[in-house]
């Protein structure tokens, strides 16, 4: 049973097998947090299964994450702002006398747990969760979970239009926007093309496509595109299409890059070079390059982050897989 779900961490790209058989995997809107076992900062065992009845804000922070030190204030007017609404700041990284000196320095008015010694692996569930295969997982992440469960909205990386967000989701009974993640089907959305004509992914249904995020100022992006260029260029009789979703710059300043570096597929881009990373944020994105492999069917198959030794053989592996 424990290979059975080995291999279906290998089929789904983005899961950890526990040693308990059980299997994490992404969480996005409209899924609900698995079990866990957590300690308080006076020791106390706790476990996510023992929060019921009543919205939750789940946030995940260390010690050593530069960026969580700027959010404590507004982690803080969240559970002020929203009476009713259990505001968990989990740590994942530290030991918990550490956890319980930032605590008390920082003088933390929400809830704090803390990694249990029965169950040191938060950090790894954290990683799947969020979708990353390796390396460390990104802190400054929350999950806002409605009253029945199920997680509402996430959010990576704080600025104070999450206090609107909070406040109009936390005890909202509508339906929940399903988050995009392997399994689901990808959202549709319009660009631009080279000339400015509008786009939409929907048109690409009954290919494989590889979105690719991707920007000129990005070293392992410029690395990439030779590679992927030609991954495109060996199976785009099969069915497989490629498009480049410019990422945090300029269309200008990427059409100049490209003038240089021509490539054989299709490269799109927003209306300024803030409306691709609504995109990028909105699905979840950790970093670039990021390649999202969706299936004829329009569902996403898989994704990944970065690029180094190996990466495009992955990439084909999978390609090949769905064409």
């Amino acid at each position: 049973m424990k290979r059975f779900y080995l291999m279906l961490c290998v089929a789904l790209a983005f899961c950890v097998a526990r040693a308990d058989g059980t299997v994490d995997t992404v969480l996005r809107a409209g899924d609900t947090i698995p079990d866990f076992a957590a300690q308080t900062l006076d020791g106390k065992p706790i476990r996510w299964s023992d929060v019921k009845d009543q919205p939750v804000f789940l946030y995940f922070w260390s010690r050593a994450c530069q960026t969580c030190g700027n959010e404590y204030d507004l982690v803080e007017q969240l559970a002020a702002d929203n009476p009713g609404l259990r505001v968990i700041g989990l740590n994942v990284s530290d030991s918990v006398n550490t956890a319980k000196y930032v605590a008390e320095q920082e003088g933390f008015k929400f809830e704090v747990w803390t990694q249990s010694p029965s169950n040191p692996n938060l950090k790894d569930r954290l990683m799947a969760w969020q979708g990353l295969e390796e390396d460390a997982p990104i802190l400054s992440w929350a999950y806002l979970i409605g009253k029945d469960g199920v997680i509402r909205t996430f959010h990576m990386g704080f600025k104070d239009a999450i206090l609107e967000t909070v406040k109009n989701e936390a005890f909202s009974t509508a339906p929940v926007t399903l988050g995009m993640r392997p399994g689901r089907p990808m959202p549709n959305f319009a660009l631009q093309d080279s000339s400015g004509k509008s786009v939409e992914l929907k048109d690409s249904l009954g290919s494989v496509v590889i979105l690719n995020f991707w920007g000129s100022w990005c070293p392992p992006c410029r690395a990439e595109m030779p590679e992927l260029n030609a991954l495109y260029g060996r199976y785009k009789g099969k069915g497989l299409r490629v498009i480049g979703v410019n990422y945090a710059e300029s269309k200008e300043k990427a059409l100049t890059y490209l003038e240089a570096n021509p490539l054989g597929y299709d490269v799109w881009f927003g209306a300024d070079a803030k409306a691709t990373g609504a995109l990028f944020r909105a699905w979840g994105g950790t970093g670039v390059p990021w390649n999202i492999i969706i299936g004829r069917d329009g569902k996403v198959h898989s994704w990944m982050v970065g690029f180094g030794p190996g990466a495009i053989e992955t990439m084909e592996k999978r390609v090949l897989e769905l064409l």
